[in-house]
């Protein structure tokens, strides 16, 4: 069975998540901001049975599926007589399925596995963005968003602590940030430009607990990286690479080799990646300087299953297991990949 969630950042929205996936149902996160008709589409497309809304969002739900309310009271009743323990599944068993318009038509429905998510916070916790029990992740991105919900599934994973913003705002964060200690930091560029044009709450605040800044889900620059850096001495910044449909691609270099700032990593052990030639789909061919160039082709157990009743999207996509990512990399001598752009053109807000 479907269950949506369409509501704004909460603990109930963590428990509402990850509790469906728990039921053994399939989590499926709707973003609030997209139109009435689009909500109503994705929610046909998922033949979704219960939506739960929060008390900001509730006035969107369809009049045609039964909606639960998370946060009143009669949801605070409900949790207190749920049964504990958790349903077997089948690793290869869909837990959430998410939706992502890429560059043209209508949304799709990534379907997003129970081993292919356990492989991609397992890789993340280890080898991404190596973590400890004692981490205090920041979220504030929407939890509909796979930078929050990785976030929040990494540090619960670890026995970690979670310190959760209702929604962005720079001020807030970074007082929160400092507040509670926070030891590792997750956004997307823009999150954090509004955060650098406060200059004096990094003057006002002690931030040095924060030990690491993961930046991604669109390019930044040298300058950029830079500046961060200066703000966050004491921290490793890093810009993350992933898509909603394979989360973990990218590490460190296995040889201890320094990372190059805007660099997105060197490929995962246990992650296989190619660089393709879009023209011929033959794999591309290093220069004289070992440099090399093409569209990004990963395999793992963190790929999704496919697009949800797409079954021609799906083998346009999928290639004997490897996901063709329709992003454009440089690779050199040494592994180190950069984004270069996409194969097709999209509009990123």
């Amino acid at each position: 069975a479907r269950v949506a969630i369409l509501a704004g950042n909460s603990v109930d929205y963590a428990a509402c998540y990850l509790g469906t996936v728990q039921a053994g149902m399939v989590t499926v996160p709707l973003n609030a901001k997209l139109s009435a008709d689009a909500l109503a589409w994705i929610i046909d497309d998922a033949g979704v049975e219960l939506v739960f809304c929060d008390a900001e969002f509730a006035h969107r739900a369809p009049d045609d599926v039964p909606a639960g309310r998370i946060g009143s009271s009669h949801w605070q009743g409900f949790l207190s007589t749920q049964p504990g323990g958790t349903t077997e599944v089948e690793s290869a068993a869909v837990a959430v399925q998410m939706y992502t318009s890429g560059s043209t038509g209508r949304p799709k429905g990534v379907l997003l596995t129970h081993g292919g998510q356990a492989f991609s916070i397992e890789q993340y916790t280890s080898g991404v963005m190596p973590m400890d029990p004692d981490e205090r992740l920041m979220v504030a991105a929407p939890m509909w968003h796979k930078n929050a919900q990785m976030q929040l599934k990494m540090a619960m994973s670890l026995g970690g602590t979670v310190i959760l913003l209702p929604r962005f705002d720079a001020e807030l964060y970074l007082r929160a940030a400092a507040t509670h200690r926070a030891t590792s930091l997750s956004g997307v560029p823009t999150m954090f430009w509004m955060m650098l044009a406060r200059p004096e709450l990094f003057d006002e605040l002690d931030l040095s607990s924060v030990e690491r800044v993961g930046i991604g889900s669109a390019p930044m620059t040298e300058a950029f990286f830079a500046e961060m850096q200066q703000r966050f001495p004491g921290a490793v910044v890093t810009n993350g690479y992933g898509t909603t449909e394979v989360v973990a691609v990218f590490g460190g270099h296995p040889d201890g080799l320094p990372r190059p700032t805007i660099t997105v990593g060197y490929p995962l052990e246990a992650v296989e990646t190619r660089l393709v030639d879009p023209a011929t789909g033959t794999d591309a061919v290093s220069d004289d300087d070992g440099r090399s160039h093409g569209e990004l082709w990963v395999r793992s157990p963190g790929v999704m299953a496919g697009y949800h009743e797409l079954p021609d999207v799906t083998a346009s996509r999928l290639t004997d297991g490897w996901y063709h990512t329709g992003d454009l990399m440089e690779r050199d001598a040494d592994g180190w990949h950069w984004f270069v752009d996409r194969v097709d053109d999209m509009f990123v807000c």
